[in-house]
């Protein structure tokens, strides 16, 4: 089964931007990509993103939900021989 999540910001440093994961079933279990579309429209943000080091957090965050959504998969997992996920 093959999903998309979608959320737009609302407000904040992203305001109007998009955040996309992709869930794609594969034969060898479950692609994901994810995809923020931004524009930092305030030079304060954009400061802040720059100064505060924004965009390695982001990763960081985008890396922990990543591990916890396979976490999940994995667990949820029809399990084959010798009880492994198929």
């Amino acid at each position: 089964m093959n999903r998309q999540i979608v959320s737009q910001f609302l407000n904040g440093i992203f305001e109007g931007g998009l955040e996309i994961w992709n869930l794609k079933k594969t034969e060898s279990g479950t692609e994901v990509t994810h995809t923020l579309v931004y524009q930092i429209k305030r030079w304060i943000y954009k400061v802040g993103w720059f100064l505060l080091g924004g965009e390695k957090k982001h990763d960081e965050m985008t890396e922990v939900a990543l591990l916890r959504l396979k976490s999940l998969l994995e667990r949820d997992a029809p399990l084959g021989e010798g009880g492994a996920p198929q």
